[in-house]
């Protein structure tokens, strides 16, 4: 038997007491199980955890939702797991309001009462994460288009930019009068002259807010980053940039100017690929949400696919349900209408 994740509430670990042998599983932390526990045969209800398990008649992995006291187990039943895939920016987080809706975090509470797995599958790096979001008890991060997967405390996998190649973008990138963002894990850089684009420097104003890009800049030697965004305009040599990065980067066009640019062999979709080999499930289990142009790989790969209200237009023919906008708990509805909540 194989312990995928485990929701440990109080006293001993109910995989240890039951003999399981359990690898690097995910603690789910935050959501009080025992809260809402039921009475099973008169005996107080002390562990709920999720397993993937064989079948002994049909020779099948199947997942199985396990109750279980401290003295014996008294439940198991059969349930079917589903992926969820959020996008941030316009799907889980507001550009409105700039906040998550109650609704959607009340959705992703439930959603995971009943053994379901939800993660974020951001184009933004780990470092430009808000730190509330990653205090939430999400089954992992999926950061920077793929190029960053972590799982708990655990980095499963982190793909960078060569060091060599890293100092040479801000240089090229400057050479064809470019706007560059510039993202790492650890912190995103910004060039140390004010840039045109008002874009750029929004953006700069954004993060140092919060103490994120001020340190070092993209001219200081031995920085590290994994993909980068840049704005351009009229003025803009946007042929040589093709010629310069097309060789080696996916170049997303975001439209109004801005292109996001990750290595090849990154994005949403390889991200969704890579969680849904991790725990042994199907294309058909896996529910992405998204609204812009950089979510078309992950509804590429996603059975069933879910665009907000408001999104862009590039989604439309890979887009199973259009929900609400966020403001008015488009997640929510959305999860209600599969009954994923």
């Amino acid at each position: 038997e194989r312990c995928v994740r485990d929701a440990e509430v109080v006293g001993s670990n109910p995989v240890a007491s039951t003999g399981m042998k359990m690898p690097k599983a995910l603690t789910i932390k935050g959501f009080d199980w025992n809260e809402n526990a039921e009475s099973l045969d008169n005996q107080e209800l002390r562990h709920f955890f999720v397993c993937q398990k064989e079948n002994r008649k049909t020779g099948k992995n199947i997942w199985s939702r396990i109750f279980q006291t401290d003295r014996k187990r008294v439940h198991e039943e059969e349930i079917f797991v589903k992926a969820l895939f959020f996008d941030i920016d316009g799907t889980l987080l507001s550009e409105i309001t700039k906040e998550i809706p109650q609704s959607a975090l009340d959705a992703l509470k439930k959603t995971a009462e009943k053994g379901n797995l939800t993660f974020i599958n951001t184009g933004r790096t780990w470092s430009e994460l808000p730190e509330e979001l990653k205090k939430l008890p999400f089954s992992g991060f999926l950061c920077g288009c793929g190029t960053y997967l972590r799982r708990g405390g655990e980095i499963l996998m982190h793909q960078t930019i060569p060091k060599k190649r890293c100092e040479e973008i801000p240089v090229i990138l400057k050479e064809c009068r470019i706007g560059m963002i510039l993202e790492g894990t650890d912190n995103v850089y910004f060039s140390s002259e004010v840039s045109r684009f008002r874009e750029v420097e929004q953006t700069r104003a954004y993060f140092a807010a919060v103490g994120i890009g001020l340190a070092e800049t993209a001219e200081t030697k031995g920085i590290i980053y994994d993909k980068f965004c840049i704005v351009t305009d009229a003025q803009s040599d946007i042929e040589r940039m093709y010629r310069e990065f097309e060789q080696e980067f996916d170049i997303m066009d975001r439209r109004g100017g801005v292109y996001e640019i990750v290595p090849h062999g990154c994005s949403k979709g390889t991200a969704v690929d890579y969680a849904l080999k991790q725990f042994q499930l199907e294309k058909e289990d896996a529910y992405v949400f998204g609204d812009s142009s950089n979510d078309l790989t992950m509804f590429r790969c996603g059975a069933h696919t879910i665009a907000l209200g408001k999104h862009d237009e590039i989604l439309d023919p890979y887009t199973e349900y259009v929900t609400d906008t966020v403001e008015r708990d488009g997640v929510a509805k959305a999860m209600e209408h599969y009954g994923l909540i």
